[in-house]
């Protein structure tokens, strides 16, 4: 866009880096993005469009995958840009939360119209418009409470003194040493209970997921579902326990198959784990969990692309219920959903938990979800647990450092922004 050499162009990238926060020499030019973390990425990723010095920067969802800590630090970076290079900065996104904090004026689109523009104070006296107010509602929504869980109940899932370690012992050839992804941790789910797993990125949590689902084995701990040890498990033992334990990822738009209708998309985990079930029991079990959702069972004959976002989040969920699962492990479920799908999603969550008995595993970034699907929260740094207890107790007075940053970092809407009724 400059036509300057590439001497002057890799000595601007050095400095866009050193003003984005990864400075040299231990953020070098010639990294790869999978050598960073997610956080770094973004700082790479708002870099590149700074460097031109624009008069207009457009964040879309910019740190909606980011947890608490760095989605502050992202947000500082940006508004930091903004004022030193007076540009305009637009950003696009679902957290009303992190408008009320950052934003200097909110403008509402509904189906591709303005449906209210007003100051930021808007979101702290009461929006104007039924949309708004709708919005101001979804976003402080609190699924109804699910029942108590019993001390007796029974442990559906559980980590002893798992440790999981990716690389080899220094030598001559290999100067790195190996990384402790999660050190020693040890956790317990009961039937119908819903977890919280939270804390900052590279803590753990994914590779602490991976090895309750099977996906990735430890080098020492056990793994228990119910009262069997996954990694004494034979084959025929391995695909019964894997029915037990099923996972809702993030983005359900990329975890589904777009060549496949919703039928075949529901039916594959019958076939690879149910495969003495009959055409018809199968059919039958599609229905009862399409039903189950929220779905139409008729749509299963629709593909990826003609559901809407939150339907394809239901049709995620019913894929991970129709094994009839004891544990359902939710990553980061909800944050690519808007604030109205989130609330219904929710509900639905909870209203499964008590129908069903299911128990959850909830990670998330947004402390706010956590507090409200919740039973009991557990934090992460470095691979290890470094507090839990009750959500609430935890989240309102905060013990551990790592605890108290990630709730300092969230953003809130304030009691006071309760809409009008």
């Amino acid at each position: 866009h400059t036509g300057c050499s590439r001497k002057a162009g890799l000595a601007a990238a050095r400095k866009a880096l050193d003003e984005v926060g990864l400075p040299a020499p231990r953020f070098s030019l010639k990294l790869y993005p999978h050598q960073l973390s997610g956080g770094q990425r973004q700082r790479v990723a708002i870099a590149m469009a700074a460097i031109l010095k624009p008069r207009l920067l457009i964040a879309d969802e910019a740190t909606a995958a980011l947890d608490p800590v760095n989605q502050a630090r992202v947000m500082d970076l940006l508004c930091d840009i903004a004022r030193k290079q007076e540009t305009g900065l637009l950003l696009i996104l679902h957290d009303l939360a992190l408008a009320y904090e950052r934003a200097d004026r909110v403008v509402l689109l509904r189906q591709g119209r303005i449906e209210e523009s007003a100051d930021r104070q808007a979101l702290k006296t009461g929006l104007k418009s039924d949309y708004g107010q709708r919005l101001l509602r979804d976003a402080l929504h609190t699924p109804a409470a699910r029942p108590a869980i019993a001390s007796d109940a029974p442990v559906v899932a559980e980590a002893v003194d798992v440790t999981r370690t990716y690389g080899t012992p220094p030598s001559l050839f290999n100067r790195k040493p190996p990384v402790c992804a999660v050190d020693n941790v040890s956790l317990s789910i009961r039937r119908g209970e819903s977890v919280g797993l939270i804390g900052e990125s590279g803590c753990g949590k994914s590779t602490l997921l991976s090895a309750l689902t099977g996906l990735e084995p430890v080098q020492s701990g056990r793994i228990m579902l119910g009262d069997q040890d996954w990694s004494k498990a034979n084959a025929a033992q391995t695909k019964a326990l894997r029915r037990r334990v099923q996972p809702v990822f993030q983005d359900p738009g990329s975890s589904l198959d777009p060549r496949w209708q919703a039928g075949r998309i529901l039916s594959e985990p019958l076939h690879l784990l149910h495969p003495a079930l009959s055409p018809e029991q199968s059919r039958a079990r599609i229905e009862t969990v399409m039903e189950q959702v929220g779905l139409n069972p008729e749509w299963q004959y629709r593909y990826p692309h003609q559901f809407s976002g939150g339907q394809k989040q239901r049709l995620a969920l019913a894929r991970a219920l129709i094994t009839e699962p004891d544990l359902i492990v939710l990553d980061e479920a909800v944050s690519a959903l808007d604030v109205s799908i989130r609330a219904q999603i929710l509900d639905l969550l909870a209203d499964l938990s008590r129908r069903l008995g299911v128990a959850y595993l909830f990670v998330s970034h947004d402390l706010e979800v956590v507090r409200r699907l919740t039973d009991r929260v557990l934090v992460m740094e470095a691979g290890r647990i470094v507090e839990q207890g009750a959500t609430e107790t935890v989240l309102a007075s905060p013990q551990h450092p790592a605890t108290q940053r990630l709730v300092a970092a969230t953003p809130r809407l304030l009691p006071h922004t309760e809409p009008n009724p």
